[in-house]
């Protein structure tokens, strides 16, 4: 990766954590770097079983209430009633963040 492309960090996403509805798309993430909340715009997502996108390219991330940068890349994502059964065949992957 070169220029803008290049992370300053990366978050991992697990299977298991629950999708919210927002008003905007965001990440909040523990002190490890694991996310613990996610909030989409989308409310289709959330019901059922969805193969989407989540989180979204761009989507704003959050350690301790701080903004510390948005994903620069988005994980096909399967949800079963909002909550991640799957992403990319993994059941966590890493996410890069820039600020």
């Amino acid at each position: 990766m070169v220029g803008e492309r290049v992370p300053d960090r990366e978050i991992t996403v697990r299977c298991g954590l629950k999708v919210a509805l927002g008003d905007k798309d965001l990440i909040e993430i523990d002190d490890e770097g694991v996310a613990v909340r996610i909030t989409t715009t989308d409310p289709t997502i959330l019901s059922g079983e969805q193969v989407c996108v989540v989180p979204y390219l761009g989507a704003e991330v959050y350690q301790r209430g701080e903004f510390i940068g948005r994903i620069i890349s988005e994980p096909l994502t399967v949800l079963r009633d909002g909550v991640i059964v799957d992403l990319v065949g993994q059941q966590s992957i890493s996410l890069p963040v820039k600020k």
